[in-house]
């Protein structure tokens, strides 16, 4: 508004203070009503960002119950920690093992004679090291001395470590394979290519005068559940599915350890009652922005906002509804010991939960976080889900079937004799195989005239191949097996042998060995190893889990890039074309896409603020109003004031003049 000057100098009267007294009780009450329109909706406004963010704050608190892993953790321990330690993997199976541990593995060590000076030069050439399995290593030395054979050894990465040691008098080169027979260090030769001692590093003397063993290498020796193993690496990862095993210490197999596998539940719990806090932290949140005291009439600034009413509402709603399976025992928050207290925060007991988990563990999950994968396709086993991948369907494309290993021979013409095995050498007989990867003992066939038509003849020798292989107690007890055939090919009078795996894809393979016999009939008479040399393999399957392409091992499908954590069990071997895999959600998945529509963009909570943002700016324009009134009211009362100083300012003025007159006539009567 603008400033008021000049005014009353006609009347005398304090117009300027009477104006601007006018104009701000004109204004007073309009602007306090608009100053407590705007903090209200200041507050408002600043009180939602705080219920968003702590609607954020409660998501991340149960952030790991969306996993799956979390409750797949698995522990394993050891009755003598002593004796061994062992980790167990998400995918372990609870199981508890009796362990005996004969001997641990070592290490071979190994010193030099003692050299006066480590830098002082000792020889050039080379040093070839020969280990336990064969492997050949030479080490060109190029600085002689005991520092320089160090160095190169250990730049060389042939497993063995090389130091140099300081007895008290005099320098020890040290060397240290790893663990296991097969690393040991079974000679060293040395090439010089200069004068000096480098022949000081040979093993040739027996006994050994420049070199000496600290330590023989050993294999460590155990046994897992009364099966004997024996193992290069202390660190044994491949005796039981999904647990890494540590030996610590031999006994000689007198004591009977014990190594129990099984769940963790401590994350769930741990995950749980952080889930529990976050939301009543939420609710205390929420119930300080609503409250009313009716003792002191104070009341919370979003009282009965339908926003943060609506957002309790729906939270409390899924928080006490059955999901999943109403049959199960653990199908509600309430059936693990969470349940909603009057003031809305949640009361929670942890020993339902430890019972809940220590019972139905897989209920638990597919309650809170959920994960399991389904299928109607006839011939498909889902057998693990990605973690974290979210309810839903995924599409599972087979676009190859597998193949068999098929182990041909070459064309037979068969001739009378051709089956007749009466005079054939038990040598000439024998052979073996090699089926998807597992060797067979010594096998062969009987010394028998085998009778009937040429095609009966081949037969029956086929079925006494077949019965070897599959009676052999390796091949069986791996699992595998094979079906051996005689048929006639091409032209009539020609056959040949086929041997097919049992198995599919590259897990499938077969090799046939003839026997060590000088005329091997399995070659000479039947023709069936004319292949020999070439094992034959199967073909994988090929396809897709989401699109992304998948790997197969035998009947094994496993996804890649985000579906990596697929894993499926194909049991039907004509399955082929488009199939379909239903991720079922959790409680907890449910309440993060709730939890999404409230803080999404164009949610109730944006909604609100832009609502609030508005209102906030209509008063700032409804103060612009006012201002520009007010002015306007301003201008007007002065130009009424002005007119009326001038007319008060022309009456004193005629007032003066009269006053003049009239005390000139008083004074003509007193002349």
């Amino acid at each position: 508004m603008a400033s008021i000057s000049s005014l009353g100098v006609g009347s005398g009267l304090d117009i300027k203070g009477l104006v601007e007294n006018l104009i701000a009780a004109e204004g007073a009450g309009k602007t306090n009503r608009l100053n407590v329109r705007e903090a209200e909706y200041t507050a408002k406004l600043s009180i939602i960002g705080s219920v968003k963010g702590a609607l954020r704050d409660f998501q991340s608190s149960y952030s790991s119950l969306k996993l799956s892993s979390t409750f797949k953790s698995h522990t394993a321990t050891s009755s003598d920690s002593s004796a061994f330690t062992a980790t167990a993997s998400n995918s372990s199976v609870a199981a508890t093992y009796s362990l005996t541990i004969n001997q641990i593995a070592q290490a071979h060590k190994m010193k030099t004679i003692e050299f006066a000076d480590q830098t002082t030069s000792i020889g050039t050439g080379t040093l070839q090291f020969i280990q336990g399995d064969g492997t050949t290593t030479d080490v060109t030395i190029t600085d002689g001395s005991l520092q320089g054979v160090r160095d190169s050894i250990n730049a060389a990465n042939a497993g063995i470590d090389a130091s140099i040691i300081f007895n008290g008098t005099g320098y020890v080169l040290s060397m240290a394979s790893t663990t296991g027979t097969d690393k040991a260090i079974t000679s060293i030769t040395a090439t010089a290519t200069s004068s000096g001692a480098l022949t000081n590093f040979e093993t040739g003397a027996d006994p050994l005068v420049n070199l000496s063993d600290i330590q023989v290498a050993n294999d460590a020796i155990f046994s897992v559940n009364g099966v004997s193993i024996t193992s290069q690496s202390n660190t044994v990862s491949n005796i039981i599915d999904n647990v890494t095993l540590e030996l610590k210490a031999g006994d000689g197999g007198i004591a009977a350890n014990t190594l129990t596998v099984g769940r963790d539940t401590s994350a769930v719990e741990t995950a749980v009652q952080e889930f529990v806090d976050g939301y009543n932290g939420l609710i205390t949140g929420l119930n300080s922005a609503t409250f009313y005291d009716s003792d002191t009439a104070k009341s919370g600034v979003l009282i009965g906002d339908p926003t943060v009413r609506g957002v309790v509402t729906q939270l409390r709603g899924l928080l006490n509804t059955t999901t999943g399976n109403a049959l199960t025992q653990y199908n509600s928050f309430a059936s693990i010991g969470i349940l909603t207290a009057r003031d809305g925060t949640l009361e929670y007991d942890p020993t339902k939960l430890k019972a809940a988990l220590a019972s139905k563990p897989d209920e638990v999950q597919e309650l809170l976080a959920g994960g399991s994968g389904t299928t109607s396709a006839i011939g498909i086993d889902v057998v693990g889900v990605t973690d974290n991948i979210g309810a839903g369907t995924y599409a599972v494309d087979i676009t190859s079937a597998p193949t068999q290993a098929t182990y041909q021979s070459n064309a037979l013409t068969a001739t009378g004799g051709t089956f007749n095995l009466n005079a054939v050498a038990l040598a000439d007989r024998e052979f073996s195989v090699v089926i998807d990867g597992v060797s067979s003992a010594t096998l062969s066939l009987t010394a028998t005239n085998h009778g009937g038509t040429t095609l009966a003849k081949g037969q029956s020798i086929a079925a006494e191949i077949q019965a070897a292989i599959n009676g052999d107690a390796t091949i069986s007890g791996a699992g595998s097996s094979v079906a051996v055939t005689f048929a006639e090919i091409g032209v009539s009078g020609t056959y040949s042998f086929s041997i097919t795996s049992a198995k599919m894809g590259t897990a499938s393979t077969v090799e046939l060995i003839p026997g060590a016999g000088a005329a091997s009939y399995l070659s000479t008479g039947l023709n069936i190893t004319g292949n020999s040399g070439s094992a034959a393999t199967g073909v994988d399957r090929t396809g897709t889990i989401g699109g992304q392409a998948a790997t197969f091992v035998g009947d094994r499908m496993t996804g890649s890039g985000l579906y990596a954590g697929f894993v499926l069990d194909i049991t039907d071997p004509t399955a082929n074309g488009l199939y379909s895999i239903k991720v079922a959600g959790g409680n907890i998945s449910k309440l993060d896409t709730l939890i999404d529509s409230f803080l999404q963009s164009d949610g109730m909570f944006d909604g609100k603020t832009k609502g609030l943002t508005a209102s906030i700016a209509d008063i700032t324009a409804q103060r612009e109003a006012l201002d520009l009134r007010l002015d306007a009211m301003q201008s007007r009362l002065i130009k009424q004031f002005s007119a009326m100083d001038s007319l008060v300012a022309q009456m004193n003025s005629t007032s003066s003049f009269l006053s003049g007159q009239l005390e000139q006539i008083s004074k003509i009567g007193q002349k």
